[in-house]
């Protein structure tokens, strides 16, 4: 479970995600409430993150527009003891 605030109209959230050095880059956000696991970030951020390259899909746009972006999976912990590619 994801847990945040609500602040100024908006859910706003924190997720610690792992970076190339070892450590963690704490990401802070305003949560879209249809949000269903895709995450966007800049590529100044992607350089940071501990990420691999998994291909390529293609993303309808709220104007209609269809662009084809790339996409890339990260280890995350889930639960106790478990961790997943996500």
């Amino acid at each position: 479970m994801i847990e945040g605030v609500f602040r100024a109209g908006h859910p706003r959230v924190t997720l610690s995600l792992p970076a190339r050095d070892g450590g963690t880059l704490d990401l802070k956000f305003i949560l879209d409430t249809g949000f269903e696991s895709d995450l966007c970030v800049n590529e100044s951020v992607l350089r940071e993150l501990d990420a691999a390259p998994a291909g390529a899909r293609n993303n309808l746009l709220a104007d209609g527009t269809l662009i084809r972006t790339p996409v890339y999976q990260i280890y995350l912990p889930f639960g106790d003891d478990e961790e997943r590619w996500v």
